[in-house]
């Protein structure tokens, strides 16, 4: 064993589980960030399940890619579904994005959902498509700026607050 690592009397499991109730326990609204793969599924699945034992409530936030794997977006509506009881905001984002393209020599950058250009499938019909509905939206933002300026949002959001948008207080 590494001179550097302390043992924990916890596995990796137990030790997130006790985080995850930890946070749940102390923040008045917790927000899972969900990308349709297997770290941010995992991370869902116990975030869901701990809540639903607390009686508690969480939101989820994921970004729709547009072109993504069909396999992604029917896992992603199965999870929705399955834990929709405490699920209290689902915000499936579909929103014109700009992200690196390393398939391209001629387009270094692509933006997702970009407005007049054919589309790779529609977004869902209850996906946010409207740039007004977040007040921080700044068309073709990069993931990096919206994931940070929702975090700063989502904090913000408290009761009685301007926006009755959002429900998760």
């Amino acid at each position: 064993m590494s001179i550097y690592k302390i043992p924990l009397p916890l596995n990796i499991l137990e030790a997130a589980k006790e985080r995850i109730t930890w946070t749940l326990n102390t923040l008045p609204r917790v927000c899972v960030s969900f990308s349709g793969g297997k770290d941010s599924g995992l991370m869902l699945h116990l975030t869901a399940e701990i809540a639903r034992q607390m009686g508690k409530k969480i939101c989820v936030l994921f970004i729709d890619w547009e072109a993504q794997f069909s396999c992604t977006i029917n896992y992603v509506q199965s999870l929705r579904e399955f834990y929709a009881d405490v699920i209290e905001e689902f915000y499936w984002v579909a929103l014109p994005l700009t992200t690196q393209n390393s398939l391209s020599q001629y387009q270094p950058e692509w933006q997702c959902w970009e407005p007049d250009v054919e589309w790779v499938r529609q977004p869902p019909q209850d996906a946010i498509t409207d740039p007004d509905f977040f007040s921080f939206y700044q068309p073709g933002m990069t993931f990096e700026q919206f994931v940070r300026e929702f975090a700063e949002w989502f904090s913000q959001k408290t009761s009685g607050g301007d926006d009755d948008r959002h429900p998760c207080r």
